[in-house]
């Protein structure tokens, strides 16, 4: 189904599960999803009219938007750059060449793997360092540090392991920092609360404007989807 917004129409659909409560999120960057109980009997077009600011709130957001990879194009620290393929035999690869991402490969998907990656090596690269130089500046201490693909851009665990999504690197540099300070502060806060964001902004002053643009990036993208 459709359901009509201030600024156009948005694909609607209505999942019943066991659940108590009643729950909307948008899926695949475009979808709104309205989980209501197994047995309710909830009007759903009320549901639809009492949570309208909220679902126009965000996908404005999601509108507004920036894929990992789209047109052709890749993200690179927050910059899009080229995607070049290029026909080739052997295992699949990739490296940077005049400001393009060249890929070679005998076939598209196999490249798209060479892709991801290569994104991963960059994103370990990266954050690696990053972590390490701020632990041994604020005296934290994880038990271990992984990059892998996720839903999240990060995560850290009560056991104290901390986790990166490997498509990280994409992000503008700024706000991939901010990650980091998000994850490290967990390890003295591992909540929420004022007080955790008082350790992220003694290591990022400028998180809320971070935080913001980050929202603006899809962590669960398939790369390829191009």
């Amino acid at each position: 189904m459709k359901i009509a917004t201030s600024f156009g129409e948005i694909d609607c659909s209505v999942v019943r599960e066991r659940r108590k409560s009643i729950s909307l999120r948008f899926e695949n960057h475009s979808t709104l999803i309205v989980s209501i109980p197994r047995y309710s009997l909830a009007n759903v077009d009320r549901i639809l009219e009492r949570h309208m600011p909220w679902i126009v709130k965000h996908a404005e957001e999601l509108r507004n938007s920036k894929d990992l990879v789209s047109m052709g194009r890749i993200l690179c620290n927050g910059t899009y750059v080229p995607l070049e393929f290029v026909e080739g035999f052997g295992r699949a690869g990739a490296h940077f060449a005049e400001g393009k991402l060249v890929v070679k490969s005998s076939d598209r998907a196999s490249g798209m793997r060479a892709v991801e990656r290569f994104i991963r090596r960059q994103s370990e690269q990266i954050v690696s360092p990053m972590v390490f130089q701020r632990l041994a500046r604020e005296g934290m201490a994880p038990r271990s540090v992984k990059v892998r693909r996720m839903r999240k851009w990060g995560l850290c665990t009560s056991k104290r392991d901390i986790t990166f999504n490997a498509y990280i690197s994409m992000l503008p540099f700024p706000v991939l920092e901010y990650v980091v300070c998000h994850e490290l502060a967990h390890l003295k806060e591992m909540n929420h609360s004022r007080d955790f964001w008082g350790v992220v902004e003694s290591m990022c002053p400028n998180y809320k404007a971070m935080r913001k643009e980050l929202k603006l990036y899809n962590a669960t993208l398939e790369l390829g989807q191009t």
